[in-house]
This record gives structure tokens, sequence and C-alpha cells, in this order.
């Protein structure tokens, strides 16, 4: 309970400091790849409880093009 608190706080502090440098685009784009490969890794390895889901090609692709989509963002900010 006290990590949860203490890694959402550090997560809105972040996006408050971060996301008027960055861009709400990469700030929101950041937070959904972020959390995405965090719950790939949940899903594989069963953690917290959660059924085990391979880490299959097709689940890995669909992770590599939300980051890809994430650097585009990125790369048209520039």
């Amino acid at each position: 309970m006290w990590i949860g608190g203490c890694l959402g706080k550090l997560y809105v502090w972040s996006t408050i400091f971060a996301t008027p440098k960055i861009g709400a685009a990469l700030a929101l784009a950041l937070t959904i790849a972020g959390q995405m490969i965090a719950a790939l890794f949940l899903d594989h390895y069963g953690a917290i409880g959660l059924t085990k889901y391979a880490a299959s090609p097709t689940r890995i692709a669909g992770a590599v093009l939300v980051v890809l989509g994430v650097s585009l963002v990125a790369y048209a900010k520039r």
C-alpha cells in the first residue's frame, strides 16, 4: 500500500513538472507505453496473483509498436 502511494505520488509530480516541457501528447504517450510494458511483464510472470499469459512474439510486437508510436510523437515534436 505504501509503495503504491509513493509511486503514485512520484508519477503525479513527474507529470506536473514534465508536461509543460515535453507537451501533453508526449506525456500521455509515455504513460501509455510504460503501462503497456509493465502489463506485459506482469502478465508474463503472473505477478500479484494474475493469470500467467506468455509474452508471445505477437504481444511483444504490440508493445514495440506502442513504443514506436511514442517515438513518432517525440520526433514530430522536434
